[in-house]
């Protein structure tokens, strides 16, 4: 409901069945369409400024993620650049220069895949915490 999500953005973590590990997360985002109300019993993990519901978890095996993890900065730097994609001048250039910031795709990578059941990573434990 807010328009474009576009770049490096900074998501707040909020409390699961515990506190979370650490306040945030900065992650890549593009999106327009997100989810507005949480599906019954999903656990509300994140938001972003932009995105109330930036991130649940459901049943301990469903994972609903609006920010793009498996996205890098070259990808996002291409798909911001492309003509075809309408956004706004001033929402392009700030996603641009926030792609020289680092993110926590690998650390939100293996906590969902510890969540998932496909594997459980020493690094991944304090997101399972989190959850559990």
């Amino acid at each position: 409901p807010s328009g474009w999500g576009l770049g490096n953005v900074s998501v707040r973590l909020r409390a699961g069945v515990r506190p979370p590990p650490r306040a945030g997360l900065d992650l890549y985002m593009a999106h327009q369409d997100q989810v507005v109300e949480l599906p019954p019993g999903a656990v509300w993990l994140a938001e972003a400024p932009h995105c109330q519901h930036a991130m649940f978890a459901l049943d301990g095996h469903v994972l609903g993620l609006q920010p793009h993890p498996e996205f890098t900065a070259d990808f996002m730097r291409e798909m911001t650049v492309d003509e075809s994609f309408h956004v706004n001048p001033s929402l392009r250039a700030s996603a641009l220069d926030s792609y020289t910031r680092p993110v926590d795709s690998a650390t939100v990578g293996l906590w969902a895949a510890d969540l998932l059941g496909l594997g459980s990573p020493p690094a991944a434990d304090e997101w399972t915490r989190w959850l559990r």
